[in-house]
């Protein structure tokens, strides 16, 4: 049956592939939301109680996207005839348009996340692994993407 989608859902896309599509569904997008990781430590003055505080920065920020993948229709909504076959397909599909690293220099791919309220962002993004997971019924299967962010955060 796939899944249903409307605008008042936030989306991502990654090489204008859409991860809130029918066929699979990212299901902790809100990560996305959160701050940046900071990189930067204080300095230990020898023979000084406490330390020299230094600047931090935002750094490179990781998030692990839980996802379900389906195997009853394909991106466009097109009904497979066999689910087995079909979550193969949209493993594969996903594995060679949006985990594969491309050949661009910074070995990034753009990633455009939508909010609810119609704000739009996008970025360069690394995709740092992808892994299926358990099967939760027929044709239907667990699976995480790794995801890291240069900027640190969309926007």
């Amino acid at each position: 049956m796939g899944f249903a989608h409307n605008a008042n859902h936030s989306q991502l896309h990654i090489n204008s592939i859409p991860l809130m599509a029918p066929s699979w569904r990212v299901l902790n997008l809100q990560v996305l939301q959160s701050g940046a990781q900071v990189r930067g430590s204080d300095v230990v003055i020898p023979g000084v109680a406490g330390v020299k505080a230094r600047r931090r920065r935002q750094t490179a920020t990781e998030h692990t996207l839980e996802m379900m993948i389906l195997g009853d229709v394909n991106v466009s909504n097109a009904t497979y005839s066999n689910a087995i076959q079909g979550v193969q397909s949209n493993v594969n599909y996903l594995r060679y348009y949006v985990v594969d690293p491309p050949a661009t220099t910074a070995g990034t791919h753009s990633a455009t996340l939508t909010l609810a309220d119609g704000t739009t962002d996008t970025t360069p993004v690394h995709v740092t692994g992808f892994e299926v997971g358990d099967s939760i019924g027929f044709g239907k299967l667990r699976a995480t993407l790794d995801i890291s962010i240069p900027a640190g955060v969309f926007g």
